[in-house]
């Protein structure tokens, strides 16, 4: 009986050991830099979980100075270790005005999906009305040029 207690006890430890072992990637910070006519967008990515990342994904939106979409930049990245960071940069053609970050994702060593927190995204939401409406002004026919 106490041996029968013990293996339920170990099972039901490695069992939750497992349940809460996991990646989480996080993009701490990200900013469009440009430099001698070199333009991109750096940051740093994190892994604050116990597993690793495989490998993931960033997505750039450049955006003109009338708030029009560019192309789509992507970024891949590999693995990041338990407790690791990793800096990136991403080049962007053109001049950069400014950017979206339009898409992250990562997976786990079974290749199934780890959604990414962006600890910036909280910010840049607090902008948005105060952005939408600059893009409104630049956008209108006083400030028009193609």
């Amino acid at each position: 009986m106490k041996a029968l207690l013990s293996v339920l006890l170990l099972s039901l430890l490695v069992t939750a050991t497992a349940a809460r072992a996991k990646a989480l990637p996080v993009l701490a910070f990200h900013m469009g830099i440009g430099a001698e006519g070199k333009f991109f967008v750096g940051g740093t990515l994190r892994n604050d979980g116990d597993e690793p990342v495989t490998k993931g994904y960033l997505v750039i939106l450049p955006v003109t100075e009338r708030c029009e979409p560019g192309d789509f930049s992507m970024y891949e990245f590999g693995e990041l270790t338990p407790g690791s960071t990793q800096e990136f940069r991403i080049p962007v053609s053109g001049r950069l005005v400014a950017y979206r970050l339009a898409g992250a994702g990562a997976v786990d060593s079974m290749g199934f999906d780890v959604p990414v927190r962006d600890e910036t995204r909280a910010v840049l939401d607090a902008r948005r009305d105060e952005e939408t409406r600059a893009c409104l002004t630049r956008r209108s026919t006083v400030h028009a040029q193609p």
